[in-house]
């Protein structure tokens, strides 16, 4: 399974050292079957994160996954590492709407970030997998 994204990227620099920075996601999840509830799903997420010195680490970004179905599943990611480079990503089920309420999961990705294609702006690819169950 294959996160592609872009993201927008609101940064606060505080010195030399300290930057924030609150970001806005839009993707798409492809899996490599070609088949699956979230093969050609849509993605939106919001978070932020805090980095000293190039180094962050967070655990809070929302995602709403928007499922072919109309439904909607609610996850958590997180990850840590250095600025602007690849890395690991967790992700935590939360919950979901229609036939996906209730739905738990959790998956792992290896995040690999590509040129900016403009300022303010991050893209990229997380190729990993998700495993869920519903109730």
């Amino acid at each position: 399974t294959t996160f592609y994204f872009s993201a927008h990227i609101e940064p606060l620099k505080a010195g030399a050292d300290i930057v924030h920075a609150n970001f806005t996601v839009h993707g798409v999840i492809v899996s490599a079957s070609g088949e699956g509830p979230f093969h050609n799903a849509t993605v939106a997420c919001q978070g932020g994160l805090l980095a000293v010195k190039g180094q962050y680490d967070y655990d809070g970004e929302l995602c709403v996954i928007q499922l072919g179905t109309g439904d909607q599943v609610f996850g958590r990611w997180s990850s840590a590492g250095q600025l602007g480079q690849s890395g690991r990503t967790k992700m935590r089920l939360i919950g979901g709407t229609g036939g996906w309420s209730g739905v738990t999961g959790e998956g792992e990705s290896q995040r690999v970030v590509l040129r900016s294609p403009a300022p303010g702006v991050s893209s990229g690819y997380e190729k990993g997998s998700i495993r869920w169950s519903r109730p």
